[in-house]
C-alpha cells in the first residue's frame, strides 16, 4: 500500500486520487455535492431519502389542491429550523430478535421450514434428491434446532432407499453420536444394529407418530404395493388424529388406483364407454335441435294437421340411455377398496389439503344407479335413470322478472350461480324444492321456493318416450342490475 501511495505521489505531484491537490479536491466536493445533495451520514439514507421525496411530493401536490397537510406529514423541524417530513417516519423493529431466546425460536422456525420442503420433495413429489437438499441444510444451518435429529434420520433412510448404504450408515452414527438421547437415534440403532448407550426415555405420543409415518412410508416408497398400502391404511386407523393420516390414505388410494389400471382390460373398457357415451351424446345433441325446431314450429297456429302431428312427434320422443353400469370400467375388488378409502377421507378428513382431488376421484368412481327396465309412472327418477332430463323452457330473465325475485337479487346485491334441488314432475311443473341453508340466512327460502314452483316450466324427462318424474340440481345465474 505505501509502495503505491508512493508511486501515485510520483504522478503530476498531486498523490493519490489528487487528494494533494486543494483545488481538485475542493472541486470533487462541490461536484459530489451538486449530485447527491446533503445526504446525511447514516444507514439507510437512501431508504429514508426515498421516503422524504415521496413526502415531499405529497405535500406539494396538496399545497396545488389547497388542501391542508395532515400532521403526519408536516414532520418537525431539524436543526436549520426547516419542516422535516421524514422526522415521522417509524421503523417497527418488534419482530426482529434481539435475545438469544428470540434468536433460537426464529432458527426453529427456518429450521421446521426446510424440513418441511425437504418433506414435500420427499414425500409428495418424489424427489429424493432435491430432499436430501433440504434435509441436509437443516443439519449444517441449524444443528441445535428441533428438528436436526429428525433430519438425520430421515438423511439415513432417503440413502438407504436410494441404494446408497454407505452414507446411510455415515448418517446413522453422526445421529447417534450427536443426538444419543433421542427415539430417532434408538430407532437408527437398531435398524443398523450399531451401539447405543443412553438412558432409556419414555416415547411421546407425537415422537411414536413421527417414527410410525416414517418407517411406514419410507417402506412404501421403496416398493409401493398392495401390501405397504394396506400398512399406510393402517397407520391411519391406529393414528386417526395425527396429521399424516389423510396423507397416508391417499397414498394408499393412488396405489389401488394404480394397480387396478394395470388390468389389460381397463383401457378396452375405458374406451368403450367413452365411444358409447359420444355417440349417444350426438345423437342427443340432434334430437335437442330438432325439438327446438319442433317448438317454433308448433307455435304457428295455422299449421297443417299433418305437420302438427310430424312435429309433435319429436317432442315425445327420445333416445334410450346406455346402460351406464354394463358401461362402468371401475369394476372389482381393487376399484371397490379404493372407493371405500376416499369415502374414508371424504367422511373424516374433510380439510385434508388435497379434499378437491379426492372429490374428484370419488365422483369420477361412483357407480351409477341401475338402469330402469320398467318405467313407473309413480316413480322419482335421478338424472341418470332417464333417457331424456328435463329442458328448460321459461327463460330466465323471464322467470326472475315475471316472480318477482329480481327486485330481491337487486336488493341483496346477488351475482353469480346459486344452485337448487327441484323435483320436476311429468307434466314439467317444479313440484319440490330443496334450498341450501345458506339461502335461508340471505331471506331467500320461502321467496325462491315460491318462484320455482309458480312460475318455472320444463319439458319433463323421459324414458322410453314416457314422461316420468325427477329430482335435479337447478343452477341459476344471477345479476344485480
Amino acid at each position: 500500500a505505501d509502495e503505491a501511495y508512493q508511486q501515485a505521489d510520483q504522478v503530476g505531484g498531486n498523490g493519490f486520487l489528487n487528494h494533494l491537490n486543494p483545488q481538485i479536491v475542493n472541486q470533487m466536493m462541490q461536484s459530489f455535492q451538486a449530485h447527491w445533495g446533503g445526504r446525511p451520514l447514516v444507514d439507510n439514507w437512501r431508504r429514508i431519502e426515498a421516503a422524504r421525496l415521496a413526502a415531499v411530493e405529497e405535500l406539494e401536490d396538496l399545497e396545488e389542491a389547497g388542501e391542508s397537510p395532515p400532521s403526519e406529514l408536516l414532520g418537525a423541524p431539524n436543526g436549520n429550523g426547516i419542516i422535516d417530513p421524514t422526522s415521522q417516519i417509524m421503523v417497527d423493529i418488534s419482530d426482529v430478535p434481539f435475545t438469544d431466546e428470540d434468536r433460537l425460536r426464529v432458527k426453529n422456525r427456518i429450521a421446521a421450514a426446510e424440513y418441511e420442503i425437504g418433506n414435500v420433495f420427499f414425500l409428495s413429489l418424489n424427489m429424493p434428491d432435491s430432499a436430501i437438499t433440504h434435509y441436509s441444510k437443516v443439519v449444517s444451518r441449524f444443528p441445535d434446532s428441533q428438528v436436526a435429529a429428525q433430519a438425520l434420520y430421515t438423511l439415513s433412510e432417503l440413502h438407504s432407499i436410494t441404494g446408497d448404504s454407505l452414507d446411510a450408515i455415515q448418517y446413522a452414527s453422526r445421529l447417534i453420536e450427536t443426538y444419543p438421547s433421542t427415539i430417532y437415534a434408538r430407532r437408527i440403532s437398531e435398524r443398523f444394529n450399531l451401539d447405543l448407550i443412553t438412558p432409556e426415555t419414555e416415547l411421546t405420543r407425537a415422537d411414536t407418530i413421527r417414527i410410525a409415518y416414517q418407517e411406514v412410508i419410507q417402506e412404501h416408497l421403496r416398493e409401493a404395493n398392495l401390501s405397504t398400502a394396506e400398512r399406510l391404511r393402517g397407520f391411519a386407523s391406529e393414528f386417526p388424529d395425527a396429521d399424516e393420516a389423510p396423507l397416508a390414505l391417499y397414498q394408499a388410494a393412488l396405489t389401488y388406483i394404480q394397480y387396478a389400471r394395470a388390468n389389460p382390460e381397463f383401457d378396452e373398457a375405458v374406451r368403450k364407454r367413452d365411444r358409447v357415451m359420444s355417440a349417444y351424446e350426438s345423437e342427443r345433441a340432434e334430437l335437442s335441435v330438432l325439438q327446438d325446431s319442433a317448438r317454433v314450429a308448433l307455435q304457428d297456429t295455422t299449421l297443417a294437421t299433418e305437420d302438427r302431428t310430424y312435429w309433435e312427434a319429436y317432442l315425445e320422443k327420445s333416445i334410450k340411455s346406455p346402460d351406464r353400469l354394463e358401461l362402468f370400467p371401475y369394476k372389482g375388488a381393487l376399484w371397490d377398496t379404493t372407493r371405500v378409502i376416499l369415502a374414508d377421507l371424504e367422511e373424516n378428513f374433510s380439510s385434508f389439503r388435497r379434499a378437491d382431488q379426492v372429490r374428484v376421484l370419488k365422483t369420477e368412481l361412483s357407480i351409477p344407479a341401475e338402469q330402469v327396465d320398467e318405467v313407473d309412472a309413480d316413480a322419482i327418477y335421478s338424472l341418470e335413470q332417464v333417457d331424456q332430463a328435463p329442458q328448460q323452457i321459461t327463460p330466465m330473465e323471464d322467470f326472475l322478472r315475471e316472480s318477482g325475485f329480481q327486485e330481491k337479487v337487486n336488493e341483496l346485491m346477488l351475482s353469480g350461480t346459486i344452485q337448487v334441488g327441484i323435483t320436476v314432475d311429468a307434466n314439467g311443473d317444479v313440484s319440490d324444492v330443496y334450498i341450501s341453508q345458506d339461502y335461508e340466512e340471505l331471506g331467500l327460502s320461502d321467496l325462491l321456493e315460491e318462484a320455482l314452483l309458480n312460475f318455472m316450466k320444463f319439458e319433463p324427462a323421459r324414458i322410453d318416450g314416457q314422461a316420468v318424474t325427477v329430482t335435479m340440481d337447478f343452477d341459476m345465474e344471477l345479476h344485480y342490475e
